[in-house]
Parts: structure tokens; C-alpha cells; sequence
């Protein structure tokens, strides 16, 4: 919900509201972000994240094996930490990206890239070993904007997620009970708490966790045996998927305790991958009843939508697979087929009608006059309420043909009201 408060002080308090819904776009342009080459036995070539400032991590294989890429209008290959392959999973407004990488004897290590860095390996002092918790393995799934970083590290005989924070690597998996011992925190947002999967010994089930800062929580499933998550923003919304009843994966926002069932595009199966501020979720989901297609959705609240239906004629002849990633901007990342190959896609949102933004506020006699900014191809309504925080809203001017300019709405008798609040909202055309 994007709203602006004014404030006209008068023997009568005026609390005017200017409500613009926000939710994902009515349209897209793509961006042909470029070729994925994978591995003939492996399918790891996939843009990962999207930054605040629009900057993509990804993977992808140049010269017979994966490596690390950001894009930040071009293509940057980020190296290795020695060994010969790399996998960047996250990246920041400031450059700064993480992944896994092959050591030269042969272990994957997370890494810490950051431009112009020189306390990273000899052969590539940008890249930092982020090391482990004592066993061979490690990796690193996200950045948020203070550095801190989460991913899993081996012990000597078990995987825990962690959280690097000033340089400190903790283990997060420590406070997971009821036998959850091997834990991956994937998500982290900016007040530090991680999100992941767990497990027991033997791997048999996966438990979606939540981890505060202090403590990590299990927190369900939608009726079925597992559950992952995958992301979460700073409002503590998490994205990710659950078998339901059914035993099928479903998509799932979680929020105050409870996980909601997403549904799919009308197959068996979807999959929320990410979500930004706004909690806007994207991820994938098959189309059909023999969970043979699958497309890239985008999801506001319940109402999950084929981005396929959504591109403009820059996507014509892309079949969009999975969206990765959304940023606050609404831009999304994700992968699907162009000509036959697998190519990366950035979508930005085409924003035909912008949110109306009150200019002033006036009487006229008994009357209250409330002039707002307006767009040409949408129309626009004046609501009113008595209380701040509870009652339906009423309408209080209707049928406001938006001009391209600023417009005058009144609304009559309103100055006589003890106390009165308004609205105006965007009606699409």
C-alpha cells in the first residue's frame, strides 16, 4: 500500500489517505539477459538474485565448467577460489556477491566476492574462502544489505547453516530441535534472520525453519510430510513450498504464524522461489494436469498469474520457465527458452497508471475540496471512513475521469464533520 498524509488545520481535522494498491504489474518488457550453457548431466546455469539497483547473480558454464557470473549491464565473470568451477547464488547494490566455489584440492568453499577487494585467494584476491565449520564443504546462498551472509558449513560429520555477520561465522542450526541436524539457511533478509531447510541424520524429510537471531523454529507444512524454505523479506514474509494434503508441492507464503497454500497455474505442482518488500512472490508452476509445462508466475497476496500472459511483443517468441527473483523495483529474474536454447530474462514492470498523489486540500463553504494528480488512461474514486483504523470505506465521489493533470474533487457537506478520513484510489480503465 503506497499512501501520503496531509493534515488541514481548520476547526474541522481533515486525515486525507492517497491509497495506490501495490501489487505486481498489468504488463513486462523482457531483456534478453543471454545464453545458459549447462553441463549435459547438471542444469545449475540460472540467474539466482536481483539486487536492490537491478544487478543479477548467476551461473552458467564458460569453457567446459560452471562459473560465477553478476551482471551490472554487462557480464562479469568473478573467478574461482583455485579449483575449477564457481556458483553465485546473491548479490548487493554495492557489488558484492556469494556462492561456492572448488578449492584446488578439490572441497567447495563458500566465497565472499567484493570489488576491488585484496584479501581474497592469491590467484583472485577479490574472492574470499569464507571457510567451514571444520569439515571439507560449505556454501553461501544470500547477502542482505549490512554484508551479513547465510549458507551451510560442514562440521566433521553433519551440515549447519550459518550466519556470517562482522566476520563471524555462527551456527545457526544450533538452537533447530526435535533432531533437525542438518539445516541450509537459503533466505536471509535485512534484520539478519535466515530461513532454510532441515533435517534429520538421515535426510529422510525436509522441515522449512525460521531463525530470529536467537532462535530457530520449525515452522510446518500445508498439511503434508515436508516443507522449504526459500525466501523472506524485512516484514518476515517467507516464500517457499510444502506438499499439501495431496502430497503435492505446493507454493506457500508465510506470515504471523500462519503458511498459506498458493495453488499452482492448474497443474500439480508450484514452486515460490522469491519474494520481495512488497511481498510480491515469484518462483514456477506446472500448467496442465500432466505436470508436463511449466511456467514462471508471479503471485500478490493468493492470486498467482503466468508471466507468459504478461510480457509485451519484446517477449515474443519466449517460452518463460522459472522466475528467480523479484526487487523492491518489481524487476524480475528468472530463465526460459528463446529459440529453442535456455536463455536469462530481466522483465520490467511497464507502469501505464501512476498512483494518484494529493496536491491540496481546501473548503468551499461546507464543502471539502481535494485536488490530486492523475493519469490519462484511468479513472479514479474518493473514499471516505469515520475511523482511523476500523469501518468498511463508503464512497464519497465516484466517476473522476483521470486527465493526464491534476484534478478537483469535491465532496459535499464534509467540512461540518467532526472528524472524517479519505482516501483516493486508482481504478484501472
Amino acid at each position: 500500500m503506497k499512501w501520503s498524509l496531509s493534515t488541514v488545520l481548520s476547526l474541522t481535522t481533515l486525515f486525507v489517505f492517497l491509497d495506490s494498491p501495490r501489487g505486481f504489474a498489468a504488463s513486462y518488457s523482457l531483456q534478453d539477459l543471454g545464453l545458459l550453457a549447462d553441463l549435459s548431466s547438471r542444469t545449475d546455469a540460472q540467474p539466482n538474485a536481483i539486487s536492490a539497483d537491478g544487478r543479477v547473480a548467476a551461473s552458467s558454464v564458460t569453457n567446459g565448467a560452471y562459473h560465477a557470473f553478476v551482471y551490472d549491464g554487462q557480464w562479469r565473470d568473478l573467478g574461482t577460489l583455485g579449483g575449477g568451477e564457481s556458483l553465485c547464488a546473491s548479490v548487493d547494490t554495492l557489488g558484492r556477491a556469494v556462492g561456492r566455489s572448488r578449492l584446488q584440492n578439490g572441497q567447495t568453499h563458500a566465497f565472499l566476492w567484493t570489488p576491488g577487494a585484496t584479501d581474497g585467494v592469491p590467484a583472485n584476491p577479490q574472492m574470499k574462502d569464507l571457510g567451514t565449520f571444520g569439515g571439507a564443504d560449505s556454501e553461501a546462498y544470500s547477502i542482505n544489505a549490512s554484508g551479513q551472509i547465510s549458507g551451510f558449513a560442514q562440521t566433521t560429520s553433519e551440515d549447519h547453516a550459518f550466519l556470517i555477520s562482522s566476520g563471524n561465522m555462527m551456527d545457526v542450526s544450533a538452537t533447530l530441535s526435535g533432531g533437525l541436524v542438518n539445516s541450509y539457511g537459503l533466505g536471509l533478509n535485512d534484520l539478519g534472520h535466515v530461513v532454510g531447510i532441515a533435517y534429520t541424520s538421515a535426510f529422510a524429510t525436509s522441515h522449512a525453519f525460521y531463525y530470529d537471531g536467537v532462535t530457530a523454529k520449525d515452522i510446518g507444512t500445508l498439511g503434508g510430510a515436508s516443507a522449504s524454505a526459500l525466501a523472506i523479506n524485512n516484514s518476515e514474509q517467507i516464500a517457499g513450498y510444502s506438499a499439501a494434503d495431496s502430497g503435492l508441492d505446493h507454493a506457500f507464503r508465510y506470515e504471523n504464524g500462519t503458511m498459506t497454500d498458493l495453488g499452482t497455474l492448474g497443474g500439480g505442482y508450484s514452486y515460490a522461489v522469491g519474494i520481495n518488500n512488497n511481498g510480491v512472490i515469484v518462483g514456477g508452476s506446472f500448467v496442465d494436469k500432466g505436470n508436463t509445462t511449466y511456467h514462471a508466475f508471479v503471485c500478490t497476496n493468493t492470486t498467482m498469474v503466468d508471466l507468459n500472459t504478461l510480457i509485451d511483443a519484446s517477449g515474443t517468441g519466449w517460452n518463460l520457465t522459472e522466475a528467480r527473483a523479484i526487487n523492491d523495483s518489481g524487476k524480475i529474474v528468472g530463465f526460459g527458452q528463446f529459440g529453442g536454447k535456455k536463455h536469462a530474462f530481466l522483465l520490467n514492470p511497464i507502469v501505464a497508471d501512476q498512483g494518484p498523489s494529493i496536491t491540496g486540500i481546501s473548503f468551499a463553504g461546507n464543502d471539502v475540496l481535494l485536488s490530486f494528480t492523475t493519469s490519462a488512461t484511468a479513472d479514479y474514486v474518493v473514499e471516505e471512513r469515520d475511523d482511523f483504523e476500523t469501518g468498511a470505506w463508503a464512497d464519497a465521489v465516484t466517476g473522476i475521469v483521470g486527465t493526464g493533470n491534476t484534478v478537483t474533487a469535491t465532496v459535499p457537506g464534509a467540512a461540518g464533520q467532526n472528524r472524517r478520513f479519505y482516501r483516493v484510489r486508482l481504478v484501472p480503465r
